[in-house]
């Protein structure tokens, strides 16, 4: 990797642990339908914790910075709020086992609307990730499914983003990531 690439990626690395340290710790903990169990037979997900997330969500900001930098386009910059709101969004995802911007009852509002609702301007995105397999592979499989998706890959190499918050949720087998980019913090 070039030198100044590296320097990204470190700066990356830097602000999602700067981040991911300034949000409301949570404990990993199993998360359980109403009734008690799951609704499908499948182990029911459970909250990770930073340390289990942390090392996804730098992975995945570093790929699409590399990215970026490549393209003459500056790096997006990590942030504790979008980051929140991302797990709040993978969270959502992982316990109602869908995938989308809106749960299929539509109860469950888009990044967008929530991001609005904290006063949030400015041109916002959400990418939703959903995959079986490691955890460790995680970030390279999304970043490389958004790359193949015209309409993604747009969002990740729009030069109207600047921050990014990554939210990673699942139950060791199946995977929900939220990607959130927006233009400014909240």
């Amino acid at each position: 990797m070039r030198p100044f690439c590296r320097g990204i990626v470190l700066v990356s690395l830097l602000g999602l642990a700067v981040g991911a340290c300034t949000r409301p710790r949570q404990a990993a903990t199993p998360a359980a339908s109403p009734s008690g169990s799951s609704t499908d037979g499948a182990a029911a997900p459970r909250r990770l914790s930073d340390e289990e997330i942390l090392p996804t969500a730098i992975g995945m900001v570093s790929e699409i910075n590399v990215l970026r930098v490549e393209r003459g386009l500056p790096p997006l910059a990590p942030s504790g709020a979008l980051m929140a709101l991302a797990i709040t969004r993978a969270d959502s995802m992982a316990e109602g086992r869908y995938l989308g911007h809106e749960d299929p009852s539509g109860q469950s509002p888009a990044a967008r609307d929530l991001l609005a609702a904290a006063g949030m301007r400015g041109p916002v995105a959400e990418l939703v990730y959903g995959s079986q397999g490691s955890l460790d592979q995680l970030a390279t499989r999304a970043v490389h499914a958004w790359q193949s998706s015209p309409a993604n890959r747009d969002a990740l190499l729009s030069p109207d983003y600047a921050y990014a918050g990554v939210g990673v949720q699942g139950d060791e087998t199946w995977w929900k990531v939220s990607l959130v980019l927006a233009s400014s913090e909240p």
